[in-house]
């Protein structure tokens, strides 16, 4: 099955499962960011997360996230209603993918709408020291990855290739016909609440947004929040 490379190894279709939650990992990260979430998921939910190449069971593949391989793997894996979920450099990939595929619902967290221009320190890291350190300053890289050599310099790699595909993407306003949901951190610098609103104006299919406490991270570490507005969302649609 061409599919199986773009979902995690760990992922086993739910048959039980009324919805279908596909979920795309923020820059330097990969499937396992959802481990959890597939893990404590309730029965009528199954936590489908994607992978990129360059990590996890794909370190030996090269080469950026691709929305239409995307596209494709959700095309042949959906069996019923289904919602997009992207975190970070996630919810920029998960438009891009939603203009190709027709989800029940998006719902992005911690990342600047897709009509303002990429900007911060991440775009600006000379060194892949500067890029792990402000990435290790968010809470994106355990301290355990940081301290092996060869770790790090995969995630190094793996972070700057992010980046600049994040950079790559042209600024755009093109709306989805499809409910939209925003879900950011209130101590989050990078993707602050004010800008993550803005996502409203990138839909005409209703919009809904959630603020958390916490930083750029926090959307990750409340599933259940995800789950049920995921499930609101799809039988609203």
């Amino acid at each position: 099955m061409t599919a199986r490379p773009w979902l995690a190894a760990f992922w086993r279709p739910k048959p039980t499962a009324e919805l279908q939650i596909y979920c795309l990992p923020h820059a330097g990260g990969g499937a396992s960011a959802y481990w959890p979430w597939h893990r404590d998921a309730p029965p009528d939910v199954e936590i489908a997360p994607v992978q990129y190449p360059g990590r996890e069971n794909r370190t030996r593949e090269t080469g950026p996230p691709d929305p239409s391989a995307i596209a494709d793997a959700i095309s042949e894996t959906a069996r019923g209603p289904f919602v997009l979920y992207g975190h970070s450099m996630g919810a920029r990939l998960a438009y891009e993918v939603a203009t190709l595929v027709q989800p029940a619902a998006l719902i992005v967290a911690a990342a600047r709408p897709p009509d303002l221009p990429t900007r911060g320190r991440l775009f600006t890291a000379r060194t892949d020291e500067d890029l792990l350190t402000e990435v290790s300053a968010m809470g994106g890289i355990p301290a355990e990855v940081l301290a092996e050599d060869s770790l790090r310099a995969m995630v190094a790699r793996v972070l700057r290739g992010d980046v600049d595909w994040l950079a790559s993407r042209p600024v755009t306003s093109a709306k989805l016909d499809v409910p939209l949901a925003a879900v950011s951190g209130r101590e989050d610098a990078g993707a602050p609440p004010e800008e993550v609103a803005g996502w409203a104006r990138m839909t005409t299919g209703g919009f809904r947004e959630a603020v958390l406490p916490g930083g750029h991270f926090a959307p990750l570490v409340h599933p259940g929040l995800v789950m049920n507005l995921a499930v609101l969302m799809a039988g609203e649609a």
